[in-house]
């Protein structure tokens, strides 16, 4: 899968500083003011980037739901990521692309699958219990698999 993504790039663009790991609890909101925390994952890449981030944790949300629930949590957290998007695209004067969201999104999907995999291998894995990258795993890697055409799984 990663050499998919590194077969089919989206063109070029203009990088700039992204967080990396862009969503509400990094967030501290007073008024109109608006700190964002947490900057360890910070790197230099299209400004799509912090977009997929936020619109696949969205889209995905990491909650602990019955399984008969799953859907309506997609439904729901899919129109909250195309608001997002939509939001984004608006205040900024930009457009992005499907194809560029969707292989920055598959480059979250993979950062993510990768660190877990690290846990495993690490045996710390149990103790990471309820973190978003573990309860997103099996849907992750799912946008991966469907995008790539190649077999992913979760662990």
């Amino acid at each position: 899968m990663a050499s998919w993504l590194a077969d089919h790039p989206p063109a070029p663009t203009q990088e700039v500083i992204c967080h990396g790991d862009l969503h509400p609890f990094n967030l501290l909101a007073d008024g109109d003011r608006v700190t964002v925390l947490d900057w360890s994952t910070a790197l230099l890449a299209s400004r799509v980037y912090d977009v997929a981030f936020t619109s696949l944790l969205l889209s995905e949300p990491p909650l602990h739901v019955p399984g008969w629930q799953r859907p309506f949590v997609r439904v729901a957290g899919g129109e909250l990521a195309r608001r997002f998007i939509r939001s984004y695209q608006r205040r900024t004067a930009t457009r992005i692309e499907s194809g560029e969201l969707s292989w920055y999104q598959a480059v979250v999907c993979l950062r993510s699958l990768a660190e877990v995999a690290s846990w495993v291998h690490q045996g710390v894995a149990g103790s990471r219990t309820g973190h978003p990258w573990l309860v997103c795993g099996p849907a992750f890697a799912g946008r991966l698999a469907t995008l790539t055409g190649t077999s992913v799984r979760a662990r």
